[in-house]
């Protein structure tokens, strides 16, 4: 089954569940609606942020979801110079949460060693930042990897909670939680300036 195919059914399903009315009566909110998923937007302070970042000593990594199409379309949206200070990783993020997250993330450590020649790359010196608290907190937390919760306004998937046990210290749980990309910006600054502090 294709992901648009997939991503259509599931909405007709969730929209049977909640009561609303068939996908034929509002074709176009249904249509709005698996743009968002197949075709998502990036931040509109996604450039700034990388070339800040990367000033800031930070190899950053760009990952996409779901599929290489989406890959292809969130890089042609890039301008060329954020582009210069970001390497984008040719792995996809699965859409389902947890088994296939589990074999992603030693994946792209991998990659990172390799790719970027930082043959001495941890987890514990990577910092994932997210809006899927299933799709990859919950993985990751079981790695011991960081993370950062993207919860900018507007953004449904960062609000959802997310229980595995009844145990709340059981639950996934991010490392740090983060309105917007410039707050990722200056929570990597404050680490960076205290890590020269410490030394």
């Amino acid at each position: 089954m294709s992901l648009p195919t997939a991503v259509h059914s599931a909405l007709r399903r969730f929209a049977t569940l909640i009561g609303m009315p068939p996908v034929t009566s509002t074709p176009g909110f249904f249509a709005d609606t698996a743009a968002c998923i197949l075709r998502p937007r990036v931040y509109y302070d996604s450039e700034s942020a990388i070339i800040r970042l990367a000033q800031q000593g930070c190899t950053v990594v760009l990952l996409a979801p779901y599929s290489s199409e989406t890959l292809t379309f969130l890089r042609a949206t890039l301008s060329e110079a954020p582009l210069r200070h970001a390497h984008v990783c040719p792995m996809t993020v699965s859409m389902h949460s947890q088994t296939p997250h589990l074999e992603f993330l030693p994946a792209f450590r991998a990659w990172c060693k390799a790719a970027l020649g930082l043959p001495d790359l941890t987890a514990g010196k990577i910092l994932i930042a997210t809006t899927g608290m299933g799709r990859l907190v919950n993985s990751a937390s079981l790695q011991q990897q960081p993370t950062a919760l993207m919860c900018a306004p507007g953004n449904i998937e960062s609000t959802v909670r997310y229980v595995v046990d009844k145990w709340e210290l059981h639950n996934p749980a991010a490392s740090v939680s983060i309105d917007g990309l410039a707050t990722l910006c200056d929570v990597v600054h404050g680490a960076n300036q205290e890590a020269r502090l410490a030394v």
